[in-house]
C-alpha cells in the first residue's frame, strides 16, 4: 500500500505526479507497481522520488526495479523521472517495454551500470523516440557531461582523460530527426564530491 505521505493525482489517461517519501521503500514500490499495472490506459507518467534522508543508491533503486518487473506495463507516450536511482538494466527494460516516445530525466542516478545502452537504444530506429531531455544525470556518484556549452553550476573534476571544454554540458535535448544522432558523453566526479571525499579521509 502506498503510504499517506505520497501525493497522487490522476487525470483520466495521465498520472500527473507521484511524489513518494520513501520511508518504507519496499511497500511503496510494490504498491506503485501494482497501481501502474492496473492503469492499462495510462499514457503520461511523472515520477518524483523525494528522499528525506540520504540512502544507498541501490536501496533507493528498488522502486524502479518493481516497475521494470511488471507483467503488463502500460504503453506510455511520455515518461518523466525526477530524483530516482535505478540500475541500468531496469531503466532500459522500462523504456523498452512501455514504448515511451518522450523521455525526460532530471537529477537521476544509476546505482549500477552506465547510460550507454540506454542512450544507444533511445537513438536507434527501434525505439521510435520523439523527444529526449536530460538534466543532471549521474552514474553512481559521477556527473554525466554531454558535448556542448556548460549550463550547470557544479564544476566536474576532470582527470585529463577527456576535454572539459568539449564535454561541459549537464543538459541534453533532442527532437525529431536529431534524436538518431549518437549521443556522446563522459562522466567524472564533481569538485564537491572530491572535497567531501578528502574531508572524510582527513577525519579518519
Amino acid at each position: 500500500m502506498i503510504q499517506k505521505q505520497a501525493i497522487l493525482m490522476i487525470q483520466r489517461k495521465a498520472i500527473v505526479m507521484i511524489r513518494l517519501q520513501m520511508q518504507k521503500t519496499s511497500t511503496n514500490s510494490l504498491g506503485l507497481a501494482r497501481l501502474l499495472q492496473l492503469s492499462s490506459q495510462l499514457e503520461d507518467l511523472a515520477l518524483h522520488q523525494c528522499v528525506l534522508r540520504q540512502k544507498n543508491l541501490r536501496h533507493r533503486g528498488r522502486l524502479f526495479q518493481h516497475i521494470a518487473e511488471m507483467h503488463t506495463p502500460p504503453k506510455l507516450k511520455r515518461l518523466e523521472l525526477r530524483g530516482l536511482a535505478m540500475e541500468e538494466q531496469d531503466l532500459l527494460l522500462v523504456i523498452q517495454r512501455t514504448g515511451v516516445r518522450e523521455l525526460s530525466m532530471y537529477n537521476t542516478a544509476l546505482s549500477l551500470g552506465t547510460y550507454r545502452s540506454i542512450l544507444d537504444y533511445c537513438t536507434g530506429n527501434e525505439s521510435g523516440m520523439e523527444r529526449l531531455y536530460f538534466l543532471d544525470l549521474f552514474e553512481q556518484h559521477l556527473r554525466v557531461c554531454f558535448q556542448g556549452p556548460k549550463h550547470g553550476l557544479a564544476e566536474p573534476w576532470f582527470t585529463g582523460s577527456f576535454d572539459p571544454h568539449e564535454f561541459s554540458s549537464d543538459t541534453l535535448e533532442r527532437r525529431g530527426a536529431d534524436i538518431q544522432h549518437r549521443i556522446s558523453y563522459q562522466s567524472a566526479p564533481t569538485i564537491l564530491r572530491i572535497l567531501v571525499h578528502l574531508s572524510e579521509c582527513n577525519g579518519r
